[in-house]
Order: structure tokens, then sequence, then C-alpha cells
């Protein structure tokens, strides 16, 4: 096992020098100029001379030529700096770790939800096949895949923040509260996290339903109902257990589409996270921010695809890793 991670970091590190590699020609192909965005608003110059652009790109290392720049931030990641926002004159680090716990409290609880949620209703829907609750299942499921996260989050603010008034409407806080207060909080992510959870929920109730009918038809369940084992024995025990892989693949790549989707949630809920973070990024050319927010959603990816894999050990006890 641990022979096989060590392979698996050592293959994931040419990995994530191609992303950054790509991530990095990209923006030098991208039109417009980094320091446009933050010349006058950001400094109070009104109309900055030549002599002062020269100096900023200077100080930001801008005037050296691109791969120069680019071997540069990698030494520079290597010792942990992941450089300095453009905008906000703060350190990477610093803003990926103010803004990690909003986003984690989102894509943890409506993770665990969809997980619960989808793979007990995948079981029921499974367990009774063509019947009306499957079918209503099955083509809630295929419609909703079709829903667009931010229609839903529109509607379920125009429903329960304008039209019932039960919720707020977005934001992390209520503005005056200065003191934190875990039941504010929470009342303000549950619109975000029931969008989050219901984008990610169809996904689950199909993988588990169609893994389920599979397993369901083996030699190994047919022997198990001759045996006259209780119903709930070989729904959990036998079933359900071999029936995970897939699932437990479904949870791996759940991660990058989180982060994808947590983008476009945040923004529109006004969520203090790493999805409006990206965004001011990307609106502002803000380079070094980019480039750092990318290497921590790939190496979270990574990350998270290694841990997968080494869950199929503990779901399946066949696999070994040799």
């Amino acid at each position: 096992m641990s022979e096989y991670i060590l392979r698996r970091l050592a293959v994931s590190v040419p990995v994530l020098l191609m992303i950054t590699a790509l991530i990095f020609i990209l923006l030098e192909l991208a039109p417009g100029d980094p320091l446009a965005a933050m010349l006058a608003p950001a400094r109070g110059v009104v109309a900055p001379s030549k002599e002062y652009v020269e100096e900023l790109r200077r100080e930001y290392g801008l005037d050296k030529p691109a791969p120069v720049r680019y071997f540069i931030w990698l030494g520079q990641v290597v010792r942990g700096n992941l450089g300095t926002s453009v905008t906000t004159s703060r350190p990477v680090v610093r803003e990926i770790r103010d803004r990690l716990p909003a986003t984690l409290e989102l894509m943890v609880i409506s993770t665990l939800l969809a997980i619960v949620l989808g793979v007990s209703l995948g079981v029921y829907s499974a367990l009774n096949q063509y019947s009306i609750p499957d079918y209503i299942l099955m083509a809630l499921s295929f419609t909703w895949v079709c829903v667009p996260a931010f229609f839903f989050a529109l509607l379920v603010i125009y429903l329960f923040a304008i039209h019932l008034d039960w919720l707020p409407a977005g934001g992390f806080r209520t503005p005056g509260i200065e003191k934190f207060s875990l039941f504010d909080n929470l009342r303000h992510a549950i619109l975000p996290t029931l969008v989050l959870t219901m984008s990610n929920l169809a996904e689950y109730v199909r993988f588990t339903r169609a893994s389920m009918l599979d397993i369901k038809q083996a030699d190994f369940a047919t022997v198990a109902r001759a045996k006259g084992l209780r119903t709930g024995t070989i729904i959990f025990r036998h079933l359900l257990r071999n029936a995970l892989i897939p699932i437990v693949t479904r949870v791996g790549l759940s991660v990058a589409w989180l982060f994808s989707g947590a983008l476009i949630v945040e923004t529109v809920f006004r969520w203090p996270g790493l999805g409006v973070l990206m965004l001011q990024g990307v609106m502002t050319r803000d380079y070094p921010l980019i480039l750092g927010m990318n290497l921590f959603i790939s190496v979270t990816v990574l990350m998270s695809n290694l841990v997968t894999d080494i869950a199929y050990a503990f779901v399946d006890p066949r696999i070994r890793y040799t």
C-alpha cells in the first residue's frame, strides 16, 4: 500500500507541472494587461505615468520573459510562497486560508447530505424496480441533471427569501452582527447548501440504482436469498457493500465538480468562499491569485482521487495494491 501511495504521489508531480504550465500559457495568451485593473483604483493614481507603470512592472516581475517568470514562480511555490495578490497586496496563501472555511462548510454539508439521501433513494429505487416510485425517482433524476445550478439558486431565492421571507437571500452573516453566531451562519448556509446538494443528489441516485441492479442479479446474492438470510442483511452486508465502488468513485469525482459549482453558487448567494475569490482573480487578471487557486484546486482533486483509490481496498477486500 505504501509503495502504491508513493508511486501515485510521484506521478502527481508532473501532472501538477503540466496543469500549472497550461494555466500560465493561457494567462499569457489572454488579452489585456494585468496592471490595468489595479493601477488607478488601488493606488489612487488618476493618470499613472509611464515611469510609474514600469516601476510596478519591475516590482511584480512582469518585465521578465514568460518562461523566466514561470520558473521563478515554481521556485517560490517549493518554498511555500504562492506570491502576492496584485489587487489586495496580500499573500495568496492567506487569501486562500481565509476563504477556505466558508467553502468547506458548503462542500462538506452538501456532500454528506447528497451521499446519504442519494444512496438511500438509489437503493430503494433498485429494490423496487419498475414500480411507480422508481419511475418517479428516475424521471426526477434525469430532469434534475438538466437544471442549471444558477437557475435553481435564483428559484430558491425567490421562493424562500423573497416570496416567503423565511431565509436570508445571501451573505455569510446578518449585517450588524459583529460576534459570530452559529445559528445565524447556518440560516445563511441553508439555501446555498440546498442548491449544491440537489445538484449532486441526482447523480448519486442514478449511480446507486445502476450499481445495485447489477449486483442484485449476481450469484452470491441468489445464494444469500436461498440461505434465508434477512432482507436487511442481504441489502446492507452483501448487495450495498459490493455496489459501493462506483459510488466511491463518484464521491472522488464530485470534488472537482463541487469547486466549479461553488463558483456559481457562491457568486449568486454572495458567499465569501474560494469560488468568489477565483472569480475576483479572473475579473481583475490577478495572475498570482489565479495560479495559486488553480494549484490548490489541482492538489485537492489529485489527493481526493488518491484517497478514492485507497478507499477501494477498504470497500472491497479483494483489491490489493501490490
